[in-house]
């Protein structure tokens, strides 16, 4: 749909002015000592169907219209599954991060290029790369359709909700031409449609090197000041055409101003903002506990193979940057769950959501007893997560011996099965031999093993029996060298012994590995299905809890972040840190201190192209801001624009403070970093040379 000249002159006429009424709303709630919560403790992620208007205008005397509001939607991208991007010219050009294309790069590569190494800039859209299963999708319209689905939920109570979206979706998409989808808001307190216009023929138009795009690697991840320029460029297509794109966001050389609202539109994709303090206590001492124990564990070995062994760094390298970024998520979300304030926090509203219940009869007679059920549940679950962590242990992380040990066992039951036939000695030694015949990486492997031994140990203590059988009581380095001296799993001739003397002997054999694999069948078989029965039952209480969130606050309160569309705004702010104060941007001054003071070496060692630049940079030009916006894992590649729709920046990641954000935002602390639309201006120009790019985005159009 093309805008008419009338509507786009509408949109850039609305305006707003610098912040004007700093909004605290700090409320005490009863039964909580002095711990007081925010309206904002709950976010700043607002749905475009329920939009604060009067938020807005308190706080910035700006009412955005309508139309305002379409057109931020539409120039706005959900990139693939994983990030989001922006329309930034009439002809399809898309701007995202860097790190959100990083891993899809080699897939347009030729044979004798290293893109990761050199980078990619098409300078005629001829020469634009199609990436392989790459698609954005545009949102067209949004709409609360809660009545229609919970009418149709009351009309055919036979049917689940899931049956119920599934077809409405269908239907939808049907009528209208689009793709649509139906999202749940407040645990399904509110429904909202969702429906997209869908480009699958992307090309890549202009990435960084990687070493460019990911400076600072994992150390300077999560962190501020930060010196990244995490930008690339795509363009949509269609019917082998640049798509014509007349929503997008017209560029602003000048950038972000300070006191001066913005606002940062993306997908974020999922908050946990409105649990219950049970259900945090179970995250604080078994799921965040046991993730971030693993992950800190899997980085540092990862570490550790990568010095050892240098011919596999970049193949390590890039799983390394992945595992330590969660790593970073589930330490810092740990420590959140570990912080006094926060908790008391969060106990604040917990009390003011429940004495609101009990004080409301209709509420009450709805609602009552929900959270000692979900108490009771999050008790039985931490009786039974600490076993059911050991023994669901991912399969990448797993020995290799336990999987043999599985195999073996599944062998040997096969064989006593009443059904089966009785197989000779021969083809079971074969059998063997075949179970044998995998080549195990020993090194890796005793790694695994001291692994599994320090989170068994971790979640069931050093007293415990399945520990002390497994490994003799040894930790670590000495677990291993237990564990793999006492298995029968290396020997053809013992397996098979083992193996004839009967189920009995085999099932009770204290071999390290088969005692593992026959504990877990054991304990999964008994609980599984009970765990599962908890999980679901935990999932229609909290359907019921957001709807209590939806009765008593309405969407005062915006509902946790559910991977779709959302508009967030916020100013340019600084905050403490490190008993100093961080700067409000950082420059390019900044970024090549960076490459000289860790003597050039990675992941701060800048490339050719910044040390040999096409025309020499102005290093006083801004290259990452600061801001108090709300984001989280989904973001990445949202726009950062201005009252008049103007791009002044590339959200790309937060501060360390931030990742308490997926239980609780505190602006006071929370930051948004982001690229800058100057710093993004000066490199394409000054470093690589990218004048048809750099026309495109000042003229908005490609040249004719």
């Amino acid at each position: 749909m093309r805008y008419t000249v009338s509507f786009i002159l509408i949109i850039l006429l609305s305006s707003c002015s610098a912040l004007k009424n700093p909004v605290s709303d700090r409320i005490k709630a009863e039964n909580s000592g002095n711990a007081e919560f925010s309206r904002f403790d709950n976010g700043k992620l607002w749905t475009f169907e329920h939009f604060p208007y009067q938020y807005f205008d308190s706080v910035y005397s700006f009412i955005p219209t309508e139309m305002w509001l379409d057109s931020v939607k539409q120039a706005s991208l959900l990139f693939a599954d994983w990030c989001s991007g922006s329309f930034v010219s009439e002809e399809g050009l898309i701007l995202t991060n860097h790190h959100c294309i990083d891993f899809i790069v080699t897939s347009v590569q030729k044979e004798e290029e290293d893109l990761l190494k050199t980078g990619f800039y098409a300078p005629s859209r001829e020469l634009e790369r199609k990436v392989p299963d790459l698609f954005v999708d545009q949102l067209l319209f949004t709409s609360d359709i809660t009545d229609e689905i919970n009418k149709k939920i009351s009309d055919s109570p036979e049917k689940s909700i899931d049956v119920i979206i599934a077809e409405t979706e269908l239907a939808y998409s049907d009528s209208t031409g689009h793709l649509c989808r139906i999202t749940p808001l407040y645990n399904g307190g509110l429904y909202s449609l969702y429906c997209y216009k869908r480009y699958e023929d992307v090309r890549l138009v202009f990435s960084l090197e990687s070493d460019i795009g990911l400076f600072g690697g994992d150390p300077d991840n999560f962190t501020y000041p930060r010196y990244n320029l995490d930008f690339s460029f795509l363009r949509a297509y269609e019917n082998d055409k640049p798509a014509k794109t007349a929503i997008y966001f017209k560029w602003r050389p000048g950038g972000a101003i300070e006191n001066i609202p913005l606002f940062v539109i993306g997908r974020p994709g999922s908050t946990e903002r409105f649990k219950t303090m049970a259900q945090l206590e179970y995250d604080r001492a078994i799921h965040l506990r046991n993730m971030s124990w693993l992950s800190g564990r899997m980085t540092s070995y990862l570490l550790e193979a990568m010095e050892l062994r240098p011919e596999q760094k970049k193949t390590l390298n890039s799983f390394y940057l992945m595992v330590s970024n969660s790593a970073k998520v589930y330490e810092g979300e740990y420590a959140a769950l570990n912080d006094s304030d926060l908790l008391a926090r969060k106990e604040a509203f917990e009390n003011l959501l429940r004495k609101k219940v009990a004080d409301d009869k209709e509420l009450s007679k709805k609602y009552s007893g929900i959270w000692e059920d979900i108490e009771k549940i999050n008790e039985k679950k931490m009786e039974l997560g600490p076993k059911l962590s050991i023994f669901s242990i991912n399969e990448g992380i797993i020995p290799r011996f336990c999987i043999r040990a599985r195999e073996f066992i599944n062998l040997a039951l096969d064989f006593y099965s009443d059904n089966a036939q009785l197989k000779p000695t021969e083809e079971i030694k074969k059998e063997i031999d075949l179970l044998l015949n995998e080549k195990i990486d020993m090194e890796l492997e005793k790694k695994k093993i001291e692994l599994l031994a320090g989170y068994i140990y971790l979640n069931l203590g050093e007293e415990s029996a399945l520990p002390a059988g497994m490994f003799g009581g040894r930790k670590k380095s000495k677990a291993a060298d237990y564990a793999l001296s006492n298995t029968i799993l290396t020997d053809p001739e013992k397996m098979l012994d083992i193996l004839l003397s009967g189920k009995e002997v085999l099932l009770d054999y204290p071999d390290p590995f088969i005692t593992y694999i026959m504990e877990a069948t054991d304990f999964l078989n008994e609980n599984s299905d009970f765990m599962d029965e908890l999980i679901m039952r935990e999932e229609e209480l909290e359907k019921q809890l957001g709807n209590i969130v939806y009765d008593v606050f309405g969407t005062v309160l915006p509902p946790d972040a559910t991977a779709t569309i959302r508009i967030s705004d916020g100013i340019l702010k600084s905050y403490e840190y490190n008993g100093t104060v961080a700067p409000l941007k950082t420059t390019f001054y900044g970024l090549y201190n960076r490459h000289y003071s860790f003597n050039m070496k990675y992941p701060w060692k800048l490339t050719d192209k910044w040390l040999n630049p096409a025309a020499k940079p102005d290093l006083s030009t801004p290259i990452n801001f600061i801001s108090t916006h709300d984001i989280t894992g989904g973001s990445s590649g949202s726009p950062v624009i201005n009252c008049n729709r103007e791009l002044v920046g590339l959200a790309f990641d937060g501060n360390i403070e931030s990742l308490a954000g997926n239980f609780l935002f505190d602006p006071e602390s929370n930051r948004m970093v982001s690229v800058t639309s100057e710093g993004i201006l000066e490199a394409i120009s000054k470093i690589y040379g990218a004048s048809s790019l750099v026309n495109e985005i000042r003229a908005g159009k490609l040249a004719d």
